[in-house]
């Protein structure tokens, strides 16, 4: 199984901006998927494959830049591993499962965009939402986890 990799691609000219592009090999197939975020190519961090800044925010400026990177990578890795079990997916499937995640789509919605209580809770428990850039304590997890569990 291959890892996710980020690069730049090269930058536009009007705007010096480079796009970040997700890179997976496995099995002899290769996913390439636009994050649709650019960056100056001087504050990326080509050995990490992520901003030297953490503090840089999407373009909506919903999510720190590294942590939204961090969270696409867990997310194909997980949609890889899911669909492994009916044999090695196809680039698409996981672009599928990467288009959904990024619009935040959840499985039977019939396409409408929509977040659940128990679905944010668990992008919280997963620390795909970070607090001020940071993870949660295990004691701030077991206490969402717990939560979790009574109210469903």
């Amino acid at each position: 199984m291959g890892e996710v990799n980020f690069y730049l691609k090269k930058a536009e000219p009007s705007t010096g901006k480079s796009l970040i592009v997700l890179y997976k090999s496995y099995h002899g197939k290769r996913l390439v998927y636009s994050t649709g975020e650019s960056v100056m190519p001087a504050n990326w961090n080509e050995k990490k494959q992520r901003l030297k800044n953490n503090s840089a925010t999407t373009k909506d400026g919903h999510q720190y830049l590294n942590d939204f990177l961090t969270g696409l990578a867990k997310e194909c890795e997980s949609v890889y591993s899911k669909t492994l079990v009916n044999g090695i997916p196809a680039p698409e499937t996981l672009r599928q499962g990467l288009h959904n995640y990024m619009h935040h789509k959840i499985e039977g919605d019939q396409g409408e965009t929509a977040h659940t209580l128990f679905k944010l809770i668990d992008r919280f428990v997963n620390n795909e939402i970070k607090h001020k850039g940071r993870d949660k304590s295990p004691n701030t997890i077991k206490t969402y986890n717990t939560c979790k569990k009574h109210l469903q």
